[in-house]
């Protein structure tokens, strides 16, 4: 982009991602933001363009094509991955979504102003984006999560969540001012506001 106006794509090996190399320990200890080296090696290694677009190829198959991607989780095994990407429809319109390498594609928002974070589960088995409509909350009322998870499941919650993460057995935990949630469901009313750092939960194998 120059002077506000979009050129045209880079090919993903010259992407200048250098930006992403910030001597921030701020950034360094929180556990959701995501290492410079690894999404450098995924930009390389997983990412090509064609014409306007870009896409996933990922084990002999293309995913896409989108206009970017905004994150994306590769397993150890590099067998299965999980990807959030974007399309740009109009200055107000942003199709995003979640995909995997099953082929799964869910729309999580159309909004241009939704910015948010993902997380994994261990198995790759389910994944879950939560953020926040930048435009929404310059409306007034209270704070409002948009919560998504790649089973489809889609909601906004009030009021806004503090805390997303899955356990090493694949529960899915959040937690706002109200309430603590355990794959969904309400297991304890807070009555005070928790830390977003605080995860000192633990749960059964098989989430009972």
């Amino acid at each position: 982009v120059g002077h506000g106006v979009k050129d045209q794509p880079c090919p993903p090996k010259s992407v200048p991602l250098d930006f992403l190399k910030r001597d921030n320990e701020a950034s360094k200890d929180s556990e959701q933001s995501y290492d410079a080296n690894e999404m450098i090696n995924i930009y390389q290694n997983y990412v090509k363009s064609d014409d306007d677009k870009s896409y996933i190829q990922f084990n002999g198959k293309k995913f896409g094509p989108f206009s970017l991607l905004e994150a994306m989780k590769v397993n150890p095994q590099k067998t299965k991955f999980v990807a959030l990407v974007s399309n740009d429809i109009s200055d107000d319109q942003k199709e995003k979504y979640l995909i995997n390498q099953d082929g799964k594609k869910v729309l999580i928002s159309k909004s241009a102003q939704l910015t948010g974070q993902m997380v994994v589960s261990p198995t790759f088995s389910d994944a879950a984006f939560w953020g926040m409509d930048i435009a929404e909350s310059y409306s007034g009322g209270p704070l409002k999560t948009v919560f998504a998870r790649l089973n489809g499941e889609k909601e906004v919650i009030t009021p806004q969540l503090n805390g997303v993460w899955y356990d090493p057995n694949g529960n899915l935990i959040t937690f706002n001012d109200k309430a603590l949630f355990l794959n969904g469901k309400q297991i304890r009313e807070t009555g005070s506001c928790i830390s977003s750092s605080w995860k000192d939960i633990w749960v059964n194998g098989n989430g009972t």
